[in-house]
C-alpha cells in the first residue's frame, strides 16, 4: 500500500478529523507528497508544523484529537462561574509547556499551564527589508495566514508586503504615488481580505506637470517609474529585474515592471515575480489617509470609492467586450461583492464627485459585463481563483469561515449596480432580475 493509498483509507474514516505525517507508511518524502496532493484537491488543509485538517474539520474537534498523538494530555477546566466568564473556547489546559502553532480558518489554538497560566509561542524576528524571507519566516506565516495554500504564496506574501514599504519609503518632487486596487482595500482599507500579487499604483503628478504639453508630462511620468523602479530594486536587491515590463508610449500615462526572485519553495501555481503597475491621471476624489501595518505613520492612498470604480471600469471595458485574458479577472466581482457585503457602499452616499465618478461608467458596458459573468466558464473561474488563494470552503450557505458560490456573488454585484446607478434605464428590469433573489434574502 502507497502513502497515498492509504491517506485515503485514513480519511475513509469519518470520525477523523486530521492527519499527521507519521501516521502514513512509507518514507517521509512520500507522506509529505500524498499530504500536498490532498491539499491541491482540497481534501485537507495544513493548519500547523506537521497536522494536516479536513477542510471542513473545526479547530475545536481537530485539537483533541492530534494532541495526544503530539505527546501531550489535556487537562480538565474548571467550569464558568457565570455567563460573563468564557471557559474553554480555543484554550486548551496540558500537562507540559505547548508552544505549538495550529490555526485554522483564522483561529488559532492556545494552550496553557495546569495552573492556568497561558504559553506563549516564541516569536520569530522578521528578516530585514534586503533580506528574502527566511524559511523559519516563512512557516510562521504559512500556519498563521488562513489565505496561503502553499509555502510558496506564503513566501510571495511576505516580499509583497517588503514592496509596500518600499513604496511607503519612496518620495520624488514631481508626483504623489498613491497605492490603489485590490492590495489597497484589502490592507489598507480592510474591505475584505485575500491575498494579493501585485501592486497597483496611481502617479499624480504636480498640477504644472499636470496641466502642462502632454510630451514634458509623459517625459515627467516616464522619470518618476523609472526612479520608482530604481528604488524598489535598491530597498530590495534579492530581486531581479526584467525586461519584461513595458510603457505605454501612445499617450505616456501608464507603465509596468516586472521583478523576479528565486523562492525558497516553489509552487506549481504561483510564479516568483512580482509585478507593480503605474497609471498617471488625477484622482477624480481626495486621498485619504490611511495607518500603515508597519510603522506608525500614516500612508496616502484613493479612496475606496474610487478604487471600486477602477474594478467597474475594468469590468465594463474588459469583460464587456470579452477582451479578458484569463479567469483572473474574476477578482473584480468577487471584490465588489465583498465590499457590498461588508456594508462599505451606503447608496445615500453617492452624491457629488462621487455621482459623477460614477456616471462616467453608466453605460451598456456595465449590463453587457454582468451577462458576461453569467457564463457558465466564470463560475468554474471562481471555483479556480478561491481554491488557488486558499479561501476555500465554498458553501450556499454563509458562515463566518466559507464564501459564498458563484450565484450569490452574481447577484450582490447586480444589486450594488443598482445601487451605484451605473445600469441604463433599458436595462434596468434585466439587471433587477439578476439581484431579486439577493435583495429578498436581506
Amino acid at each position: 500500500m502507497t502513502a497515498l493509498e492509504h491517506l485515503d483509507a485514513l480519511l475513509a474514516d469519518p470520525g477523523r478529523h486530521a492527519v499527521l505525517p507519521r501516521e502514513l507508511r512509507g518514507s517521509r518524502s512520500a507522506a509529505h507528497r500524498a499530504l500536498r496532493r490532498r491539499c491541491d484537491d482540497g481534501t485537507l488543509v495544513r493548519i500547523g508544523r506537521g497536522v494536516y485538517a479536513r477542510r471542513q474539520a473545526r479547530l475545536f474537534d481537530v485539537v483533541p484529537e492530534v494532541l495526544p498523538k503530539l505527546g501531550f494530555r489535556i487537562l480538565p477546566r474548571p467550569a464558568a462561574t457565570n455567563l460573563n466568564f468564557k471557559s474553554g473556547g480555543n484554550v486548551w489546559r496540558v500537562d507540559r509547556p505547548c508552544r505549538r502553532l495550529l490555526v485554522k480558518h483564522g483561529v488559532a489554538a492556545a494552550f496553557e499551564s495546569p495552573s492556568g497560566k497561558l504559553y506563549e509561542s516564541g516569536s520569530i524576528m522578521p528578516t530585514p527589508m534586503h533580506v528574502p524571507p527566511s524559511r523559519e519566516e516563512t512557516d510562521r506565516h504559512f500556519a498563521s495566514f488562513d489565505r496561503c495554500h502553499s509555502h510558496a504564496r506564503a513566501e510571495k506574501d511576505l516580499i509583497v508586503q517588503k514592496a509596500l514599504q518600499a513604496w511607503e519609503d519612496f518620495r520624488h518632487p514631481d508626483a504623489t504615488l498613491a497605492l490603489e486596487g485590490g492590495t489597497c482595500l484589502a490592507l489598507y482599507h480592510k474591505q475584505f481580505q485575500r491575498f494579493s500579487e501585485d501592486l497597483d499604483i496611481r502617479v499624480i503628478l504636480q498640477p504644472e506637470l499636470e496641466l502642462g504639453p502632454a510630451q514634458e508630462r509623459a517625459a515627467a511620468f516616464r522619470a518618476v517609474s523609472k526612479a520608482f523602479a530604481g528604488h524598489v530594486h535598491r530597498a530590495l536587491p534579492f530581486l531581479e529585474t526584467t525586461r519584461k515590463g513595458r510603457f505605454r508610449k501612445r499617450d505616456g500615462r501608464f507603465a509596468s515592471h516586472i521583478f523576479q526572485y528565486r523562492g525558497r519553495r516553489p509552487h506549481r501555481e504561483v510564479m516568483e515575480g512580482l509585478k507593480i503597475e503605474l497609471v498617471q491621471e488625477p484622482n477624480r476624489l481626495p486621498l485619504v489617509e490611511r495607518a500603515s501595518p508597519f510603522r506608525p505613520e500614516p500612508v496616502i492612498v484613493l479612496s475606496p470609492f474610487e478604487s471600486a470604480m477602477g474594478k467597474w471600469k475594468a469590468m465594463s471595458t474588459w469583460l464587456a467586450g470579452q477582451r479578458y485574458t484569463g479567469g483572473d479577472y474574476v477578482r473584480h466581482p468577487t471584490d465588489l461583492a465583498a465590499m457590498r457585503g461588508s456594508g462599505a457602499f451606503d447608496p445615500g452616499t453617492v452624491t457629488g464627485a462621487r455621482a459623477a465618478l460614477a456616471a462616467e461608467l453608466c453605460g451598456p458596458g456595465v449590463t453587457l459585463a454582468l451577462r458576461e459573468l453569467r457564463a457558465p466558464v466564470w463560475e468554474a473561474n471562481y471555483r479556480d481563483y478561491l481554491r488557488r488563494m486558499g479561501q476555500l470552503p465554498v458553501r450556499a450557505l454563509r458562515s463566518a469561515f466559507s464564501y459564498p458560490t458563484w450565484r450569490p456573488v452574481l447577484q450582490s454585484v447586480a444589486a450594488m449596480a443598482l445601487d451605484l446607478k451605473l445600469v441604463p434605464g433599458r436595462d434596468l428590469p434585466e439587471v433587477k432580475q439578476m439581484a431579486q433573489e439577493r435583495d429578498r434574502s436581506r
